[in-house]
């Protein structure tokens, strides 16, 4: 009733500032991102996020390097007469690309002429379709067909050059757009895919098939009708809709694997072409992984509503619809919406921000496998990448550390008293860097790998990897990945879940609870509730082996990184794993850990783990996550409480720099004493990845704040310098009486390890 009596006119003015506020605080927040864009500060006390690896990057292909798809810039508009704002935006891909490309400017004439030319055969499909945008849809595919290069619409953006993006071997390359769980939340969007490829900009190589198969079926279906709605009729015929289906079919069809095929579709995540300025996409438009950006200046769409609205120009328009809408009755009821058309495909092709980038198959929003707390493909999806406990936006990735540490070992391995170890073994291989000299091919072994991101980057780099993974969700997606990369002898998948004795895990009890067990991704990958692994046989409906790292790793040097994910389990695991690291001690190890999630899986005393590891030479720790971020605003209020904000904490290398320069760092140092801490602060969901490199670890590849201390001990392994070392690791030569002294209070305490 109070609703129906405000004027129709002051409810539209209090919607429009409402919604006006919103966009200035987008644009805001989108300036604020992007003033604090500045370089991390390299801490050498208890704080960093510089990587020593990731400041020797992999340098940009020369620009002399032949490129498949030309270096042509194609953009079309109804007239020469662009808008100001038009123009300002055209002119970023002659600045960002400079003048090794070419710039082809097309109006509604030129575009009709073009078509006369070189496509006479579609020539009566192009003048039949009923729309300018579906002619300027049908122009686009055509022009890129006959001369290759960069399709984008005027009102994008150049925000980096094309060569750091495009790579000598692209065929194509497209990018996601938006993927939603469900039909009817993507009717209300006004999308015509639940998963739909961007089409406001592209790249391929001239003649390329996918973009010819669109072409036809443009002309086949022109005079069609697809949908009684009108803009979804556009959709359908020329836009997103028939786009996705070519790309998406070809994509799955010639995978990565058939390397003489040479008509590839690199498909790459929302971060890369995706984001808007109105930030519905959740991606940062400051954000560096940001490639092109679409401002939406000229929108087709009927404006139903102000959520479609990215600009204030646009929520003008709305406003006088809205008016229009309010003085004349509708004469047409909403009819039920037709079926949305999907692509027969069960995982979708997602191109990897790492390098060298390879593709992941990942399952369609809120349908994969959870893990610690988050959406794996749907992270995948957005950004390329994915880490546990941490914004996907920061960086160095996690993905990116624990790989490098793979390349950046000695040449050597040490056992765990720090002897030399001769680095033959069944699993270690060399191979030529380019610069004359061999690099040593390490293992990773990946338990919980879930859909397998570090296993697949492990092999991206020639590394071996062993993936430990249960879920038929996540193996299903880690078998598509290693089929589409052409990585089926390098990624092996072990079906097994771990933990501190051989038996066997209980995963479905008989009854009403089982539908309920079968819903849960922890307990179908064997680490969840205790109490239900640990049914009878008799009560059990599904159950799998559950074995211990010591059995089932080879016994030689060959392993150079740990990574263990396992929803609070990763004690009875390392357990489980100690005989074969007192003999094959991995160079790194990573564990995603929550201290209430060990506490629920029988691990009373977490920070034992860490002490544990520790006594075992792992001396230099750091940690990321919340609790890493909640210490850093900790230290900067008592600094600056202190009036000491410009000295930064003692000893950093931020101590002479002013508070505003004092970035957040993605590294925080652990010593023992905050082992404890540490596990108190982390709750259930939210998991802190903790870095643990061995004392004999080389010192390359580790994050800052320890890269000069672990150098310079590596520099000096004699005398005064064992002392020093002590110093930092601990008693080293008492090691294993304190490990007995562990093992006696747990034994005294009641706390084994569960069977």
């Amino acid at each position: 009733m109070l609703c129906s009596s405000v004027q129709p006119r002051l409810l539209l003015l209090a919607l429009v500032i409402c919604t006006s506020a919103r966009v200035i605080l987008d644009l805001h927040t989108q300036h604020s991102a992007r003033a604090q864009q500045s370089s991390y500060h390299d801490h050498e006390s208890d704080f960093s996020d510089d990587h020593a690896v990731l400041a020797r990057s992999l340098q940009q292909q020369p620009s002399s390097k032949l490129f498949r798809i030309p270096r042509i810039v194609h953009q079309t508009y109804k007239t020469s007469n662009l808008p100001e704002g038009l123009k300002d935006v055209s002119n970023s891909w002659k600045i960002k690309n400079g003048p090794s490309w070419e710039y082809h400017f097309y109006d509604d004439a030129a575009c009709l002429e073009f078509v006369k030319r070189e496509y006479p055969d579609y020539l009566a499909a192009f003048q039949s379709l009923p729309k300018n945008v579906e002619r300027s849809d049908f122009f686009r595919y055509m022009v890129v067909l006959r001369y290759g290069g960069v399709y984008a619409d005027m009102d994008v953006e150049c925000r980096q050059p094309m060569e750091g993006v495009i790579i000598p071997e692209d065929d194509m390359v497209v990018g996601w757009e938006v993927e939603v769980a469900t039909e009817l939340e993507a009717l209300k969007m006004g999308f015509v895919r639940r998963r739909q490829v961007l089409q406001w900009f592209f790249a391929a190589v001239p003649n390329h098939p996918a973009l010819r198969e669109v072409c036809d079926r443009i002309a086949a279906t022109a005079n069609r009708t697809f949908s009684n709605d009108t803009a979804r009729d556009t959709l359908e015929r020329t836009g997103p809709g028939v786009w996705t289906d070519v790309v998406l079919a070809h994509a799955v069809a010639h995978p990565v694997a058939e390397v003489d095929y040479p008509w590839h579709i690199r498909i790459l995540p929302r971060s890369a072409f995706g984001a808007d300025p109105a930030g519905y996409s959740g991606i940062p438009t400051s954000h560096p992984e940001v490639v092109v950006l679409h401002h939406f200046f000229g929108s087709w769409k009927p404006i139903e509503s102000w959520r479609d609205c990215r600009t204030l120009s646009c929520m003008g328009k709305w406003a006088g619809g809205l008016m229009t809408r309010l003085a004349q009755p509708s004469k047409h009821p909403l009819n039920p919406a037709e079926p949305l058309r999907e692509p027969a495909v069960t995982h979708f092709p997602v191109s990897t921000s790492f390098e060298p980038s390879f593709v992941m198959m990942v399952d369609l929003v809120g349908h994969g496998d959870r893990q610690a707390g988050s959406d794996v493909c749907a992270t995948i999806t957005n950004w390329g990448t994915w880490q546990a406990g941490l914004p996907q936006a920061r960086k160095p990735w996690l993905l990116n550390t624990l790989i490098a540490a793979l390349e950046s070992g000695s040449d050597s391995s040490s056992n765990s008293d720090g002897s030399s170890r001769s680095s033959s073994g069944s699993g270690s291989s060399t191979v030529g860097s380019g610069n004359g000299t061999l690099v040593r091919r390490l293992t990773l072994v990946d338990v919980g790998a879930g859909q397998g991101i570090f296993s697949l980057a492990a092999a991206a780099r020639g590394h071996r990897s062993i993936a430990f993974e249960l879920s038929p969700r996540s193996l299903a997606s880690l078998h598509a990945s290693i089929r589409f990369n052409g990585f089926d002898a390098l990624v092996d998948v072990q079906n097994v879940t771990l933990g501190a004795e051989p038996g066997t895990a209980c995963l479905q009890r008989r009854g009403p609870e089982g539908a309920v067990d079968a819903q849960d991704v922890n307990i179908r990958r064997g680490y969840g509730d205790t109490a239900i692994h640990s049914t009878s046989p008799q009560l059990c409906a599904n159950s799998a082996a559950r074995d211990t790292l010591s059995n089932l790793l080879p016994n030689d040097s060959s392993v150079g990184a740990l990574r263990i994910s396992a929803n609070g389990w990763e004690g009875w695991i390392l357990e489980g794993a100690e005989r074969w690291m007192r003999s094959n001690t991995p160079g790194v190890v990573l564990l995603e850990l929550s201290g209430a999630q060990l506490r629920r899986a029988g691990y009373m005393r977490p920070a034992l783990l860490l002490e544990h590891l520790y006594d075992m030479g792992y001396t230099y720790i750091a940690h990321a996550g919340e609790a890493c971020e909640r210490r850093w605003r900790n230290s900067s209020r008592v600094l600056s409480r202190k009036g000491l904000a410009g000295r930064g904490p003692a000893g950093s290398a931020s101590a002479s720099t002013s508070s505003e320069s004092r970035v957040e760092p993605m590294w925080c140092r652990l010593p023992p004493i905050r082992f404890q801490s540490l596990m108190t602060m982390t709750d259930s969901e939210v998991h802190e990845s903790v870095l643990l490199y061995h004392r004999s670890f080389s010192g390359r590849g580790m994050p800052a704040l320890f890269a000069r201390t672990a150098q310079h001990l590596h520099r000096q392994r004699d005398g005064a310098v064992r002392v020093q070392g002590n110093k930092l690791g601990g008693d080293f030569q008492a090691a294993g009486g304190a490990r007995q002294h562990r093992r006696r209070r747990r034994k005294h305490e009641g706390l084994g390890p569960p069977r």
